[in-house]
Formats: structure tokens, sequence, C-alpha cells
């Protein structure tokens, strides 16, 4: 007789059968092809999903098995759903981490308030329900956006309704918390770095990411060995820290508050994709000199000094990203002594407020802080059409002493300015009013300049 699968009251389950699926797995199926198909049930497990998708996951597992399992019962049992969902859940167990970013739930763009409700904030995200066990859990948080709010973790009734909260310790951006009892919770997160957030049960946060999952529980008796994780893929960039800091350029300022990607630049695509935990540190009206103003006599950001604040806030990147120069030459280029030269046989005591002086302090404390990072510089693409960017020359001199200085640290840079493909007089590229236009002034970028520009970006980054 055939080894059937049983539930926790020696009830037999029709539907799957161990043997079938050992053969399978160790003989007749792509091991792939399977790990999908069962990944198709656990998301159907996770959204309680109807019968129609529970009967489509598992005809998943059917075909990947090559016809090994039999699916009739599931079509059979329609108007038991719940039940059969009930049942299977026991034969599927939570990896490590257990928040899912992709879950249907999660909210980007939204806070957790303290309450449970949330509230509209763009640099917020809160995540799906999460029912968890009694235990000691922690993840990460972002201080950030929920100041000392991060220790509270609102819980929820099964109608998903908030019935208070768990206080939890906070160290840096991890919270640790401890429950007695099971319970559906929700996790405060910043929408730049959701996908890379773990919750683990754990008093104890890991040094190395671990994407969600969830496996078929022992009971099943599949090998770790037939076990294949998702997502693989040979990049150097995925689960990594990266940090940008540059000027509009770099920070996206262009695409307009109403853009989703309003702030990410190259660096949220990038980021994103490649499941990063991405901060994007750049400022429009950003300089790398030190003590420039705007109009109003109000700060700039200063890309050369804000390095310190970056090795305080980040000593753990695996990334450092810089860009800038365009408004230090617009305010500089007749300012010969603010302007200054690289100097070849200077290494140390540097003058911040110097432009070329200011590059070597950047340059020489990115290589000190984060000897172990992988360090590049982005000269920004070709510009010029519109009154006020008519004159190019200056921009390339100041972008051309970028350079220089980057030679003398040996820090790898990409030259979009020559190289991107990048040119706003070409009318396809920049046509005022024009829909399809790649720049929106003929200097800064659309979202799709920075969809144009992003992939070469990417693949430099990959390469450092």
């Amino acid at each position: 007789m055939a080894d059937f699968l049983f539930d926790e009251g020696k009830n037999k389950i029709e539907g799957l059968n161990k043997t079938a699926i050992n053969e399978a797995l160790q003989s007749k199926a792509d091991a792939k092809a399977v790990a999908n198909a069962f990944q198709s049930v656990s998301e159907a497990l996770d959204g309680k999903a109807s019968t129609q998708a529970l009967n489509e996951a598992v005809q998943g597992i059917n075909t990947a098995l090559d016809g090994k399992v039999d699916n009739s019962t599931f079509n059979e049992e329609k108007e038991k759903t719940n039940a059969n969902l009930n049942t299977l859940n026991g034969y599927f167990s939570g990896g490590i981490n257990l928040f899912n970013p992709n879950d249907q739930n999660v909210e980007v763009g939204q806070a957790l308030n303290y309450d449970g409700t949330t509230s509209p904030n763009q640099s917020g995200c809160t995540s799906g329900y999460i029912t968890i066990e009694s235990g000691t859990y922690c993840y990460k948080t972002a201080p950030s956006v929920y100041g000392v709010n991060c220790k509270y973790i609102p819980k929820y009734n099964e109608s998903h309704t908030p019935i208070g909260n768990i206080t939890g310790s906070v160290d840096n951006d991890i919270v640790v918390f401890t429950i007695n009892e099971t319970t559906t919770i929700r996790l405060k997160l910043a929408s730049s770095n959701y996908t890379n957030v773990m919750l683990v049960k754990s008093s104890t946060y890991p040094t190395e990411f671990i994407p969600y999952s969830k496996f078929l529980s022992e009971t099943v008796k599949i090998k770790s060995t037939q076990i294949v994780p998702f997502n693989i893929e040979n990049n150097p960039l995925y689960g990594k820290k990266i940090i940008f800091d540059g000027d509009s350029i770099c920070h996206g300022t262009s695409v307009g508050s109403q853009s989703p990607y309003y702030g990410w630049g190259y660096a949220g695509r990038i980021g994103n994709k490649n499941k990063m935990d991405w901060h994007n540190e750049a400022r429009s009206g950003a300089t790398i000199t030190h003590g420039l103003k705007f109009s109003d006599q109000t700060n700039r950001h200063w890309i050369s000094s804000n390095i310190d604040s970056i090795y305080s806030l980040y000593p753990d990147a695996d990334y450092i990203i810089l860009e800038g120069g365009v408004n230090d030459a617009d305010l500089l280029r007749n300012d010969a002594e603010k302007t200054g030269t690289v100097s070849q046989t200077k290494f140390n005591n540097f003058d911040y407020d110097i432009y070329a002086q200011a590059l070597d302090y950047l340059f020489r404390n990115a290589i000190n802080y984060f000897p172990n990072a992988k360090i590049g510089f982005i000269v920004a693409q070709k510009m010029g059409v519109e009154t006020r960017y008519d004159s190019e020359y200056y921009r390339r001199a100041f972008f051309d002493m970028a350079i220089e200085a980057c030679k003398k640290w040996s820090i790898p840079f990409i030259d979009l300015w020559n190289e991107s493909g990048l040119q706003p007089k070409v009318p396809s590229q920049y046509t005022a009013g024009a829909e399809t236009n790649l720049y929106t002034d003929g200097q800064h970028l659309t979202d799709l300049g920075y969809d144009f520009i992003t992939p070469k970006i990417e693949a430099w980054i990959k390469t450092l």
C-alpha cells in the first residue's frame, strides 16, 4: 500500500502521497520546479486563498512531479477549502526570516502608528499581518521614521483589529521583544529598505540577510539537499548595504514629489532590484565644497563633510557611491581661489571649503572609514540646453577635476558625461513639453531618463 501522509488526528490525506513525492524528487522531477510548486502552495496558505487558487497550486505540484501526485481529492472538496488549508498547513513550517516583503498587505508609503493604524508617510512602510508564537523576537526598524515609538509593536485579533501593543527594547535600529502567547503583529519599517528586513525568533539579529521562505516540515521527509532556495543569482549586490550621496542628480528630485520614485534616482532602482539595504543621502542643491549656502543663506548639503555622518550612521556599509560637482561649478566657476587645484603631493590636512581639497577630504575619508567597502564616483550626464544650463565648459572642468582626484586616490569612476548615451541636444531625449523626454530641463532626468541610465550604473557598480 502507498505510504500516505496523515494529519494529527491520524486521518489520511488522500491528495498527497509521500512515497510518490520522495520518489519523484529523487529521480523524476526538476528540483527547482518542485520547489516553485511548493512555494505556490505556501503562498496560497499565507493568503488563505480560494479553492481555485489552492487547486492551481496543487496542480503545479502534480505537473512538477510528472503526474506522481493525485490531486483529484482537492477537486472534489471545493466546499471544504478551509479544512484542506488547515490540514495542509501542518506540513509547512516557517523559515528563519518570518517577514514576507511580498505579502499583499505590506503598505509602502504608510507609517504604522502607535494605535495600530497607518498614515501616509513617504519614508514609512508597514508590514503585513504576521502571526507568531510565544518567544523572543527581533527585527530591524526605522528610528528615523518612528523615533521613540519604534519600541511599540501593535497586536491584532483575527479580524485584524488593533488590540494593544507589545513593548520592546531598541538598540540602534534593532527591536527586541518577548511575547507569551500566539498573536498577530505588524512591523514598523522604512520604504527604502523594507525588502531587506528580517523578523527572527531570536534576541540576536543575523549578520547575513536570510530571505523569507516557508518549507515542508520534517513530516514529509524531504531531504535538506532537495530544498532549493529561491532568487538564486550570482549577484555581488544581493542583500548588501549600499549608501549613495550626491546632489539632485543622485537624489532624483526632478521627477516630482508625486512620482512613486521621488527621492530614488538610480539609488532606489538599484537598491530595490537587488534587494539591498539602500540609503540615498543625496539632496537637491548639494555641493562637494563645504560651507556654500543657498541664496537665503541656509546651509546646503555638503557631500564632503557628510562622509563623516555616513560613517557614523552606516559603519558596516558594503558600497559607498558618490556623485556631485554640478552645483560647485555653478557657484565657484568665477572664483579660482575657492575652486583650487588637485595636488598630487598633499595627502592630509585638507581645507574642505575649497573644491579641490573637498574632493581630497571626501575620498581620503571614504577610503579610511570604509577599508573593506567598494567605493565609486559618478560623473553626471551631459547637460545644457536651457539658458541657465547653456555653459557646458565650466561644468566639465569641475568634473575633470573630480576625475583627477579619483585617480589620485584610486577611486573607480564612471563618466556618464561621455559614456551614458544621454545628450539633451537630441530632440528625442529632450524637447520642451514632450512626454517621452529623458530630460526634464536639459540637466535633470525624468523617470524615463533614470530608467535609461540605471542599468549602466548598476552594471558598473557590480564591477567594483
